[in-house]
């Protein structure tokens, strides 16, 4: 009888950039496959996934619960409905990632008897970056206190990407052998992101979802420090601007930079590879990640990268040998940091070739799903 792996996730998009290629993998070993995912946080990024979903025939649902949000009514609806999927379907293995999916999902499966359930951590969310009002406070207390009774389920398997938060659990929740360490984060496509034939252009850019702790702010300031000194450079901001968040950022409040070219707004491209084409300096001055993956698809272009010294970010790159660390929510640090490198080609040059090592080394797609499937098939 073929293994069954229910997939847990926030929304759509975050599966298919993220995650599909565990799907594509199970499909290889003739598992089962069914994903959930939550409701759609940008209808451009959603509707580009559900192509993607269509065109590998993979089987889904899609249940009303928004990541963002919290909902009493609407969230106990969706538990009610997760758990009939759970009866029906009956898995082997329920995956869940982001914060909200790996709390609810870890939540009712203490009332199914799941063989493994593996959560994945790619960050620790909002409630670990930002001062926190008291009602953010008080989540994050809940939070913290609700995780803590999901962890005592013996067939539970936590993944984190990055060091800060491995030891986070180590010590607040005594984990030992329950919590594994994959560094690749989602893992890169070495074999078509090696292969990307850069040009010859000036221009440094921050491709992220648009919302404040990724640091768009930090590097609209950078950039209105450095565009008066380098007017030839350009500093170009890639991302859905309808993705709906706690955290949302608005475009709309920077019109002057837009039109006067300090900054210039690409939107949203489907394309990575067209976005690390036209890049000579990638940036991500992010508050906190798991593994960032547009950094590290960015070092296996050969693109020198800047990031903040946050956790995950910190990991994703080797401090001067393939870019360079800023400090988080600095602007004026970025600036000098972005400066030191648009004025040292040979540095560039440096990280480029040192960033394709590196990726070979930590980044590899093949390893990272490799780790998880050790992880299913153990």
């Amino acid at each position: 009888m073929k293994k069954k792996i229910l997939f847990l996730s926030n929304h759509l998009a975050f599966f298919v950039s993220h995650r599909l290629n565990i799907f594509l993998e199970a499909k290889k070993r003739n598992y089962d496959f069914l994903l959930v995912a939550g409701k759609q946080s940008s209808n451009n990024m959603e509707n580009i996934a559900l192509k993607k979903i269509n065109s590998h025939k993979l089987s889904y649902k899609i249940l009303d619960l928004k990541s963002y949000k919290f909902n009493l009514i609407q969230d106990i609806i969706f538990l009610i409905k997760f758990g009939k999927i759970i009866r029906e379907y009956k898995p082997d293995i329920i995956h869940t990632v982001a914060p909200k999916t790996n709390l609810y999902g870890g939540m009712i499966s203490f009332f199914f008897n799941i063989k493994l359930i593996v959560m994945s951590f790619s960050g620790m969310g909002f409630l670990f970056t930002d001062k926190l009002n008291f009602f953010n406070y008080l989540k994050k207390i809940i939070y913290l206190f609700i995780l803590k009774i999901i962890l005592l389920n013996k067939n539970l398997k936590i993944i984190v990407q990055n060091k800060t938060d491995y030891l986070f659990f180590k010590k607040n929740f005594k984990l030992k052998k329950n919590v594994i360490l994959i560094k690749g984060g989602s893992g890169v496509n070495l074999k078509i992101i090696q292969k990307i034939k850069r040009k010859n252009v000036k221009n440094v850019v921050f491709s992220s979802r648009l919302v404040r702790n990724k640091g768009i702010i930090e590097f609209i300031e950078a950039a209105k420090i450095l565009k008066p000194k380098f007017p030839e450079w350009k500093f170009l901001i890639y991302g859905a601007n309808d993705y709906l968040s706690h955290d949302k950022f608005d475009l709309n409040k920077y019109k002057k930079e837009i039109k006067n070219k300090t900054i210039i707004y690409m939107g949203f491209k489907k394309n990575i590879n067209k976005i690390l084409e036209n890049t000579t300096i990638f940036c991500l001055p992010s508050y906190r990640e798991g593994m960032p993956k547009s950094v590290l698809e960015a070092s296996a272009a050969g693109i020198p990268c800047i990031v903040s010294d946050s956790p995950g970010c910190k990991e994703a790159i080797e401090n001067n040998l393939t870019g360079l660390i800023a400090k988080t929510k600095n602007y004026k640090d970025l600036s000098k940091k972005i400066e030191k490198l648009i004025l040292n080609p040979y540095l560039q040059k440096k990280f480029s070739i040192n960033g394709k090592k590196f990726s070979k080394i930590n980044s590899s797609i093949e390893k990272v799903t490799q780790s998880i499937f050790n992880l299913y098939e153990r």
